[in-house]
């Protein structure tokens, strides 16, 4: 990994947990990337249908398919986004912070979303300085994965300050215990990739 750039490692890591990297050096490339990011949560679910075979009378065949009352409701996707709010973060794309484009960005993911989507928001680098010793582990779930809250989660994006340090992997670890419980969900993860 030492002979590899970072950009190759963010991508491998992304390909390896059946994830998708994407790089946007520019402004128009991040909204290209937050465009796809949007479809892709978006976009219609496969399911798999276990059918119970019952014997009767041989005749003209048809198929029916009854959902559970409610079944629907746990078909809703889960999603946890988790944003980069490091000092690193108040780094410039072509003269606008970084954090100032994510969270735009971000705002306008969330306004998008499918009201009966489950949706969580985590921060790390937000609390904590880089000289605090607690700047490793800063990571935070500010908004636990439930239906989603349109307002509550713009309203924490928009109150972001960047301050310490990235701890991403950390993040990213803890952000997989956020799913405990549910079946199953995606982590999108908004980072300058410093780490």
């Amino acid at each position: 990994y030492y002979t590899n750039s970072r950009q190759r490692i963010f991508k491998e890591i992304a390909y390896s947990s059946q994830g998708q990297y994407y790089y946007s050096p520019s402004p128009d490339k991040v909204e290209e990337s937050a465009d796809r990011i949007f479809k892709q949560l978006t976009s219609p679910v496969e399911y798999r249908l276990k059918a119970d075979w019952i014997q009767t009378e041989r005749m003209s065949g048809f198929v029916e398919v009854r959902f559970e009352e409610g079944a629907e409701k746990k078909a809703a996707k889960n999603v946890e986004l988790i944003l980069d709010a490091s000092n690193s973060m108040w780094g410039q794309i072509q003269g606008k912070a970084k954090i100032a484009v994510a969270k735009e960005v971000l705002e306008q993911i969330i306004n998008g979303l499918p009201d009966e989507m489950n949706v969580g928001l985590r921060l790390y680098g937000h609390r904590f300085g880089l000289n605090d010793n607690r700047a490793c582990q800063d990571t935070e779930l500010v908004t636990p994965i439930g239906l989603i809250d349109k307002k509550q989660l713009t309203d924490a994006v928009d109150a972001i300050t960047p301050r310490g340090k990235t701890p991403l992997v950390y993040s990213v670890l803890e952000g997989i215990r956020d799913f405990k419980g549910l079946k199953g969900g995606t982590i999108v993860l908004i980072s300058d990739g410093v780490e």
